[in-house]
């Protein structure tokens, strides 16, 4: 028990800090981490502890093997920043096994370190101000701490931000309001008052800009200026009044005071102090201990004692790690969703970039739903830049979000150009030429070749970048001519599956978006698939896409990420489909029972068993690594990862969508995320894949 580990970090505006250490203290480790930063959506609060988590493990393995009792965490922000409470305690318990995770606000673990547990109220002023009394069990009082915007008075930001109101009055030649000494130090630092409201308004750091000036305010005060030492005055009372609240009439008068404000000097602690005994004759007012890592590292012992310090949501939010039963013996390890859970929690931080902002995540056995996730929010950036969206405008993901499935369109063109095939009586081995007007020798490659990739095709099709028309571009594709000798190589080829899909609406006498709905969508049910989704479909955003030069597309959202597809008007044989993560797992389902839906049969077996069986033979087969059935990659590894067995078969997407079926597990998986947005440059889609793969490997 003693090699057991307690872990506790302060997450702060200035700076983070990690404590280490085993219960019998004979080993210890501190670490220090990025800063919070806030943003239009939320802080960074999960990136900074996933990432000095990750700096412990590294220089302390013993600390997943030991196992760790507790965790806790100051949170700057905690009450009204942090958004996503569930995904911290999940990084947390995934990394390190705690028993235990606990989330405090940071005046919480300020409080429990400058009182050491005790009962009363503490006062802790930085950028911010906020007091709490508290005996952590029935009382909390909670006082200011509101935001620099409408509270924290007497805090840093509300310092800097009279200061600079001070210093404004005098440049307008308001003498009475202003301070000539305050308006030349704040020139000094930023830079002519024309400058201010877009230095500060359009900032998400003006409440550290502001505090910053505090401490020029503090050497103007020392230095004699009037207006400047009545500042630290009144700040220095008003956070008495603050502490005076915080204490009530229920709590023992034991008080204390904490945080780096207090750094400046006798000017604020002299009427800070005098203040709070007039109004508390007989309390008892003491200089802080204790850090706030202290005070987290005392919740975390607190946690893993006997005398634990119970959940009290906002301000303290504990998690402890689940159990589950499998046979009827009780396991600590996670349940399969969780595990899967806390893999996209921490790909959702990952750093330098996200992998995605959106996600679901579906897994079947026999077509019983074991798995069924939404994670993240559908659009998280504003901008290729990582600008974030406001927060107004952000919108969770549910099981109702469509994603752009990308080249899994591919899957459904297939089945369904293969069906047509099949009901014809024609042979999926026939010539293109005998359906399009084609040139040669494009005219003599299979049908089957184009689904398998061995057309020979050229990979891309970049006839879309010219601002032609719909016309001409079906003209240049129509003229596209193979770069090897069909059925020599396999090459993946998109132009390929324009063309398939073109030859599916020819034998139908329909377009592709009625081909697909008539075979497939219709008779499943699928009603919340679509080339073209409606509007008001909730749609994961893609990337921001400056091209084409002559339009424009900006953040994609609604529309198909893919250009050749975008260009021929959102419907073509490549790409194009939009689909909800429940809908693509029905086509999972539906290849795994051999064509039938329900009780109905969709698809016929052979078009089915020529999906899921490998064409590539021999060499072919060698030289890519994997199989290829008409539609359906068979057995690759570079992302089904220990799933790509000979009776693995599925798709991936490039906007970061994979389907995967495993015949001989009954397995069926889905993954729907938006991997490219906000740029494709930051996505590494097949990280998070294998990654799931392994998990549902286990199982």
């Amino acid at each position: 028990m003693s090699k057991r580990w307690l872990v506790a970090a302060d997450i702060g505006g200035t700076g983070s800090r990690l404590l280490a250490c085993t219960l019998d203290g004979a080993d210890r480790y501190s670490g220090i981490g990025h800063r919070l930063q806030v943003g239009r959506v939320g802080t960074s609060a999960l990136d900074v502890v996933v990432g000095m988590l990750r700096d412990l493990i590294a220089a302390r393995p013993a600390v997943v093997d030991d196992g760790v009792e507790a965790f806790a965490a100051g949170v700057t922000g905690l009450v009204t920043l942090v958004d996503d409470i569930d995904q911290l305690h999940g990084a947390v318990i995934d990394l390190t096994g705690a028993k235990v995770s606990a989330l405090a606000a940071d005046f919480v673990t300020a409080h429990l370190g400058a009182l050491r547990g005790a009962p009363g109220a503490v006062v802790a002023a930085g950028t911010g101000a906020v007091a709490l009394g508290t005996d952590f069990k029935g009382v909390w009082r909670r006082v200011d701490g509101w935001g620099h915007l409408i509270g924290d008075l007497g805090g840093g930001a509300w310092i800097g931000m009279e200061a600079l109101r001070a210093a404004a009055a005098a440049l307008d030649g308001r003498a009475d309001l202003g301070s000539p000494a305050l308006a030349r130090r704040a020139e000094k630092l930023f830079g002519p008052l024309t400058g201010w409201p877009a230095l500060l308004y359009t900032s998400d750091e003006r409440a550290g800009r502001m505090a910053s000036f505090a401490t020029e305010v503090g050497k103007l005060a020392d230095s004699g200026d009037p207006v400047s030492a009545q500042l630290l005055e009144r700040a220095g009372r008003l956070l008495a009044a603050a502490l005076d609240a915080a204490l009530g009439e229920d709590l023992p008068e034991d008080a204390s005071f904490t945080g780096g404000l207090f750094n400046l000097g006798e000017r604020l602690t002299r009427p800070f102090k005098e203040e709070f005994t007039r109004r508390r004759p007989a309390a008892r007012l003491g200089a802080k201990p204790g850090s706030p890592l202290d005070g987290a590292m005392s919740l975390a012992a607190r946690l893993a004692g006997p005398d634990p310090i119970h959940n009290h949501p906002p301000l303290l939010l504990t998690q402890r790690r689940r159990r589950r039963v499998l046979a009827g013996v009780a396991s600590q390890q996670p349940s399969l969703a969780e595990q899967l859970a806390n893999r996209l929690r921490l790909a959702a931080s990952a750093r330098p970039h996200p992998a995605f902002s959106a996600a679901r995540l579906l897994a079947a056995w026999d077509g019983k739903i074991e798995v069924n996730l939404a994670v993240g929010v559908e659009q998280r950036f504003a901008s290729a830049a990582g600008a974030s969206l406001a927060p107004g405008y952000r919108r969770s993901v549910t099981t109702n979000t469509v994603f752009d499935l990308a080249s899994i369109t591919k899957v459904y063109v297939a089945l369904a150009l293969a069906e047509l095939v099949h009901q014809s009586g024609e042979s999926i081995d026939a010539p293109v030429g005998r359906f399009l007007d084609v040139a040669e020798p494009t005219g003599r490659v299979t049908l089957a070749q184009l689904l398998n990739h061995t057309s020979g095709l050229p990979a891309t099709w970049s006839g879309w970048q010219a601002e032609s028309g719909r016309e001409q571009y079906w003209e240049d594709l129509l003229a596209l001519v193979p770069e090897s000798r069909p059925g020599a190589r396999f090459a993946y080829s998109c132009p390929g599956y324009i063309l398939a899909g073109a030859v599916a609406e020819k034998i139908a006498g329909v377009g592709l978006d009625r081909v697909v709905s008539q075979v497939l969508l219709e008779p499943m049910g699928l009603r919340r698939t679509a080339f073209n989704p409606p509007t008001d479909w909730p749609t994961a955003a893609t990337e921001d896409s400056p091209d084409p030069s002559w339009a424009p597309r900006g953040m994609i959202r609604g529309q198909v990420h893919d250009e050749a597809a975008w260009a021929l008007g959102g419907v073509a044989g490549n790409a194009g489909l939009f689909a909800t993560g429940q809908d693509v797992l029905a086509l999972a389902e539906l290849i795994r029972a051999d064509g039938v839906w329900g009780t109905e049969r969709v698809i016929s077996r052979r078009v089915v068993e020529m999906a899921r069986t490998d064409r590539l033979t021999g060499p072919l087969r060698a030289a890519a690594g994997f199989g290829q059935g008409l539609g359906l990659r068979i057995a690759d590894p570079t992302w089904m990862g220990p799933l790509a067995g000979d009776q693995a078969a599925g798709h991936t997407g490039f906007t970061g969508t994979a389907m995967m079926i495993d015949q001989v597990k009954g397995l069926t998986w889905v993954l729907l995320t938006n991997a490219v947005h906000p740029r494709r440059q930051w996505a590494k889609p097949n990280d998070l894949r294998l990654a799931v793969a392994h998990v549902l490997s286990q199982w």
